[in-house]
């Protein structure tokens, strides 16, 4: 959440506004008629002050205007474009994705830091395992999904990472370890 750093509202030279907070790098998310933007330390536009709202995330300015959301880096370019209802940005990848209201799949697409769209695809859940592996459920089964989109393991009840490159996976009242491949390396009863 930002830290509210000036109580009389006014920057440098006459501008004032509603609400100024610390971003990052000498950068500032400011409001103003009910609007967001950033500047910087000398008062500058960054992100012109026009969003519904801006959040701080990592390098990253997390940018909502109407019901979607954009990705703006953090000299002010944007990044991702508005189309997406949230974001989890992790060190080499972004995934971005976007809610269903009648689906049971929703859209995730992942991206790299530069906004460069890696694969696309729809699952009702999608998350991060690591720097080139995902873990995707559809139709209640879970499955590794390599860094270019490939699904590489055959499909689980459940799957979960329990150490780097390792994964537990269960079947039924069967239960295995799956190694980052995809290959089953123990099988076992729960």
């Amino acid at each position: 959440f930002p830290v509210t750093i000036s109580t009389s509202k006014q920057f440098r030279g006459n501008e004032t506004f509603d609400f100024i907070s610390i971003a990052s790098k000498g950068k500032f998310i400011v409001k103003k008629y009910e609007k967001f933007g950033v500047v910087d330390k000398n008062g500058e536009s960054i992100i012109p002050i026009t969003y519904n709202c801006i959040a701080l995330e990592g390098d990253f300015y997390k940018i909502k205007l109407g019901d979607k959301n954009a990705l703006y880096n953090d000299l002010g370019k944007k990044v991702i474009d508005f189309k997406y209802d949230n974001f989890m940005i992790y060190d080499h990848i972004i995934i971005a994705n976007s809610f269903s209201d009648t689906a049971q799949l929703n859209d995730y697409d992942i991206y790299d830091r530069e906004g460069n769209l890696q694969f696309s695809g729809k699952y009702s859940q999608f998350n991060y395992a690591n720097d080139t592996l995902f873990i995707a459920y559809s139709k209640g089964q879970g499955y590794l999904v390599n860094g270019k989109g490939k699904i590489i393991s055959p499909r689980y009840t459940n799957v979960m990472e329990v150490i780097p490159g390792y994964f537990k996976v269960s079947t039924g009242n069967n239960n295995g370890l799956m190694d980052k491949t995809g290959k089953l390396i123990k099988i076992g009863r729960a």
